[in-house]
């Protein structure tokens, strides 16, 4: 059930994004690990269930929030949906499932910072092209080459922070480190990162509001 539950959250994280970008793990990690959930016999029984609850009424982010729930409390995602009717919070039904609401806020924010660049991956590469003095085909050419951009978002703030080039960081993925060991190697703190994606995130954020 638990396994179940993660493939769940996993697959409405996919479903939020073109089959184009690849879908990525929500911690500081990028890489393939979600490949196996594409396996059509695994897929097709979580599909199901994922239609049934659709079909009941509940919504894309009440399923994904009762199936994160589920995980991290490992109880069953019905009796998470039940206890949510009851309360009309997942701010209490996380607390009475044992659930830490900050990690649980952190889970979401991901899940909304991911589904912001899929919607407005455009205006994403403009200003990644911009922010890293690089032209559009440039970061175009990265997608096609497999790099994620959600993945280069990170790279392009390592790489200003480490004053080198974003090629740089893009060798160090290439060369199999994860995301954070990228950011130990060119001794990056987690702070400073952090801030820097923040600063990153509400600018992408002010662009997209002017688009629409």
């Amino acid at each position: 059930m638990k396994k179940f539950v993660l493939i769940l959250v996993i697959i409405f994280l996919a479903s939020t994004q073109p089959t184009s970008v690849h879908a990525e793990t929500l911690s500081l990690k990028d890489g393939p690990q979600t490949e196996n959930v594409r396996e059509q016999p695994k897929r097709r029984i979580e599909k199901d269930k994922a239609d049934e609850l659709t079909r009941r009424g509940y919504t894309k982010k009440e399923i994904f929030m009762a199936a994160l729930i589920s995980h991290k409390a490992n109880k069953n995602i019905e009796d998470v949906l039940a206890l949510y009717e009851k309360t009309k919070s997942w701010e209490k039904t996380a607390e009475q499932m044992g659930v830490n609401i900050r990690e649980l806020k952190k889970f979401d924010s991901v899940r909304k910072w991911k589904h912001l660049i899929d919607q407005h991956s455009s205006e994403v590469i403009a200003y990644l092209a911009k922010y890293t003095g690089q032209n559009e085909e440039d970061i175009k050419n990265l997608l096609k080459d497999g790099i994620s951009l959600r993945f280069l978002t990170g790279a392009a703030a390592m790489a200003k922070l480490s004053n080198r080039n974003l090629d740089d960081i893009i060798a160090f993925k290439r060369e199999g480190k994860a995301f954070h060991e990228i950011a130990d190697a060119i001794n990056i703190t987690r702070e400073e990162l952090q801030k820097e994606l923040e600063k990153i995130r509400k600018e992408i954020e002010e662009i997209t509001k002017k688009e629409i």
